[in-house]
């Protein structure tokens, strides 16, 4: 299984919360639900849930527009 995805010029979330700082409650509950969001669409694959063992910010990429995608799976 190969699994590709789009380039995300803005890099990963731990880069991100390093040059940021303190983010804005309403952010930082923005993030949550698409990381909530992005696990939710994996655990739900059929017939085979796709378990991610290493969720932290830095395998979280964040896209042009501001929204934030699962990664790294190996």
């Amino acid at each position: 299984m190969m699994i590709v995805s789009e380039y995300h010029s803005k890099g990963d979330l731990a880069c991100y919360l390093l040059k940021k700082g303190r983010l804005s409650p309403s952010k930082v509950l923005r993030f949550a639900l698409d990381i909530a969001r992005g696990m939710n669409y994996l655990h739900a694959c059929k017939p085979d849930p796709i378990i991610h063992c290493d969720l932290k910010p830095k395998n979280i990429l964040l896209d042009n527009g501001g929204q934030l995608k699962v990664a790294g799976f190996g």
